[in-house]
């Protein structure tokens, strides 16, 4: 275990990164995710671990954690960069439109 965990320095999920359609509103998609952060900062190996029930959404999300997040690595006790494991949950709400 890292004495050091790491920490997000980029990237980010947003709205506008879901496929066009495919939420309507009043609806919702929550995707577990489960990823590496690897000693230079980047991002891999991202699986979801709890499925949104939509595959294009959990696709999209992996995807895209890989490509726009970035971190200072985890760190061991000699202040060694070592790779870690993260382990969360994003979630989308699509409002009700007035």
């Amino acid at each position: 275990m890292p004495a050091v965990g790491p920490r997000q320095i980029r990237g980010k999920l947003s709205f506008n990164d879901l496929p066009d359609g495919l939420l309507r509103p009043g609806s919702e998609a929550s995707v577990g995710v489960r990823y590496v952060v690897e000693v230079d900062g980047h991002v891999s190996n991202c699986r979801a671990t709890e499925s949104s029930g939509y595959s294009q959404v959990d696709w999209t999300a992996c995807r895209l954690i890989e490509q726009r997040f970035r971190f200072k690595p985890a760190r061991d006790r000699e202040g060694n960069p070592v790779r870690a494991a993260i382990v969360e949950t994003h979630s989308w709400y699509i409002r009700e439109e007035d």
